[in-house]
């Protein structure tokens, strides 16, 4: 290619001559993103060939092409009038249903725009001006460079935009059962959204393994099943939606082995699952009808219902302050009467001495025989109090595994003394503490005679005490 002309480019329609040799075997000419075919050309020798522009040209370096090569302007031509594309936001790209920017001139001659498989004509312009295009990414698009054609040219952006896949947001993102007896069942729940999804098609719900002793509803008191469809998408998003799902354990889990299972999400290529895990205990040698927790004031207040009770002793009440890991002994409530075919209350009310954070329940079932299980364990939430708070141990009677609650003001020492009830001091220790709430070993507990004790506390100026009992 020697020459082409006009050498300043001009407006689609007009006709352009390019001059050279080893022009007659050209099989086309690009001009941008327009391919013009050697039946296209209006004159075509060996040394010459014009043809028009059209309306599919944009401004770049003249291409001849044959199958002895290539012939490229090193200058281009420019399109005039065409439209120009300056960016495109999101530039990272969104799913369907994203409104996208486009930003340039000339763009108020634009009739469509083009992305991938999709034709957004300009009556779907939610925006239109001759420096801005915006429109909502339809279902039918896909992962390409962005198109902007009108009558005078088209621009084409240099990178693609990226289509993502529909997707599902979940809240918790994973789900968990503690300690359900088997025999009986649980539920909780989670909530679902998504965006980037078809208009008019269901998503799917499923519990991923049929086997499995998990089950879901949309309801709380609902029919439960291993699947769910969902038809409230609108916008191209599915509004949040509350899922219900059961745990029915028929035996109990082994030590590192809990029952796990997944939900999975998802609609065309779309797809996202949500985990579970869940553990089960040994079905209670008594019939529980309900264990519940609530908060009042600085104390849990625990109430439990039997249906029957066969062979029943006591049960133990266990806490634990921040995690499901550190439950321990606080207090013990005998059975009403050991063996029962009627129900039968039971409340117990236990002090949370300014922990600021959720505390967990459970109940120890004991049979006469010293076998034992465990109820479902439920959560309360400690409000945390400015002043300083009565110190307490934990559990009391006390034993080798006992810890000391306390509060502080700010971060201090605190010294411990522990002493006998005709004043003899067994032993003493300065601890460090910190603002809030405090947890201090006592394992020299385990070693004490039967009896009564004082522990006494020094901290923040104040001298407090707790009486201790050693069974």
């Amino acid at each position: 290619m020697d020459s082409f002309s006009p050498l300043a480019g001009g407006p689609v329609g007009t006709t352009v001559t390019i001059k050279g040799t080893g022009l007659s075997a050209a099989t086309h000419v690009n001009l941008g993103n327009a391919w013009i075919g050697a039946s296209s050309f209006t004159f075509f020798t060996d040394t010459e060939i014009r043809f028009v522009v059209p309306s599919s040209a944009s401004t770049a370096p003249l291409r001849v092409t044959s199958p002895n090569g290539e012939a490229r302007s090193s200058v281009n031509f420019v399109v005039s009038g065409a439209p120009v594309m300056d960016s495109f936001s999101p530039l990272a790209g969104g799913p369907v249903g994203t409104t996208v920017t486009i930003k340039g001139t000339g763009l108020s001659a634009a009739t469509y725009v083009n992305l991938g498989n999709a034709w957004i004509g300009a009556s779907s312009f939610t925006f239109f001006t001759d420096t801005e295009i915006r429109f909502v990414i339809p279902s039918s698009a896909s992962t390409a460079p962005l198109r902007v054609t009108s009558p005078n040219g088209e621009a084409r952006s240099s990178v693609n935009f990226v289509v993502l896949p529909p997707s599902f947001l979940f809240t918790p993102n994973t789900l968990s059962f503690t300690d359900v007896p088997a025999g009986s069942s649980d539920t909780t729940s989670y909530q679902v959204s998504g965006e980037g999804l078809a208009n008019g098609t269901p998503v799917s719900i499923n519990i991923a393994d049929a086997n499995s002793p998990f089950t879901i509803s949309t309801s709380k008191k609902g029919t439960y099943s291993r699947s769910l469809s969902l038809s409230n998408i609108t916008n191209y998003r599915l509004s949040t939606t509350t899922i219900w799902v059961k745990y029915s354990p028929l035996v109990a889990t082994a030590d590192g082995a809990p029952h796990t299972g997944s939900i999975v999400h998802s609609q065309g290529s779309g797809s996202n699952s949500l985990a579970i895990n869940a553990t089960a205990v040994g079905p209670m040698p008594v019939e529980l009808a309900y264990f519940t927790a609530k908060a009042k004031n600085n104390d849990a207040i625990l109430e439990w219902r039997t249906a029957s009770e066969q062979n029943n002793s006591h049960f133990e009440v266990e806490m634990a302050v921040g995690s499901l890991n550190n439950f321990a002994k606080v207090a013990s409530v005998a059975s009403k009467a050991g063996n029962s075919t009627t129900a039968l209350n039971y409340k117990h009310q236990q002090h949370l001495p300014n922990y600021g954070q959720t505390v967990y329940f459970r109940l120890k079932q004991v049979d006469v025989d010293g076998t034992f299980s465990y109820s479902k364990t439920v959560a309360v939430e400690a409000s945390a109090q400015q002043q300083q708070l009565q110190p307490v141990v934990v559990p009391n009677p006390v034993n080798s595994n006992s810890r000391l609650i306390l509060t502080s003001n700010g971060s201090d020492r605190a010294t411990i003394q522990l002493s006998s009830l005709a004043g003899k001091r067994l032993f003493a220790k300065e601890v460090a503490v910190q603002k809030g709430y405090n947890e201090v070993d006592l394992p020299a507990m385990g070693r004490l005679e039967s009896g009564m004790y004082v522990l006494t506390i020094e901290l923040d100026g104040k001298v407090q005490q707790v009486k201790l009992i050693k069974e």
